[in-house]
């Protein structure tokens, strides 16, 4: 049974099992113990702990972590191509792709952060170098990111690469008909002691665990590729906080 991805440690999800269904036979491919609300909090609670100590950690140290991340997912292609595969009903070559576009991502927002510059500019009000104002960029917090069933890997890596890279602690909940590809990064992430509560996977219906993690107050921006619908689901579900939304809908 696959696990969820709590503050550094492989956890059993409490709710109720999930089967996951390979859509071009109908058969079942793997099994998984969701979270439930509990768990949820657990999550938001890891990484809003984790953000405390992330968001200093300089940053060629973030960006370490990243390729060391992406190295060790390379060493197991094989096995997350082959949950895609599964999951997805995917040719394997369209599974490559998947996985690719995860590193891809990765790399990318590896390197694109080194480029993430502030700005400084004159005080209008006094002469001409009496005065500077500083505009810094800075972490914004915790982010919470739900994933379509289409690309696990593919929307996984663009959710969770800015985030490492920036300081920020991300929580990650792929779509119940396509979690297990997502999960196990989780299960590399722990192989490599990746540091805890800065990347946390958590799979579970949308009623329970969506939730619980769109009405905290912990995440400072929800993410969501889906349909419009479910947008203004999680809108309603996370006014209890002024928060930033990034949204790709259908």
């Amino acid at each position: 049974m696959y696990q969820q991805y709590i503050g550094g440690k492989l956890v059993t999800g409490l709710g109720k099992p999930l089967d996951v269904l390979d859509p071009s036979t109908g058969e079942v491919v793997g099994t998984v113990g969701s979270a439930n609300a509990a768990q949820a909090q657990q999550a938001l609670d890891a990484a809003a702990e984790a953000f405390k100590t992330w968001s200093k950690t300089p940053l060629q140290t973030r960006i370490d972590w990243m390729l060391k991340l992406r190295e060790a997912c390379l060493a197991e292609r094989e096995t997350l191509v082959e949950l895609v595969s599964r999951e997805s009903g995917r040719t394997y070559a369209l599974a490559c792709g998947d996985f690719d576009w995860c590193m891809t991502s990765f790399q990318y927002y590896a390197e694109e952060v080194k480029r993430v510059y502030g700005t400084s500019f004159p005080n209008a009000a006094g002469t001409y170098g009496s005065g500077y104002h500083i505009v810094e960029r800075r972490p914004m917090g915790v982010s919470v990111g739900h994933l379509a069933w289409n690309y696990p890997l593919g929307n996984a890596g663009l959710k969770i690469a800015p985030a490492v890279v920036s300081g920020c602690c991300c929580i990650i909940k792929p779509s119940s008909q396509t979690p297990l590809a997502t999960l196990y990064l989780g299960v590399i992430a722990e192989k490599i002691g990746f540091p805890a509560g800065v990347i946390n996977i958590i799979s579970g219906p949308a009623g329970e665990v969506g939730k619980t993690l769109n009405s905290s107050s912990i995440p400072k921006l929800i993410t969501l590729i889906g349909s419009s619908e479910t947008g203004l689901q999680i809108m309603r579900e996370g006014a209890t906080s002024v928060k930033k939304y990034s949204f790709e809908l259908g």
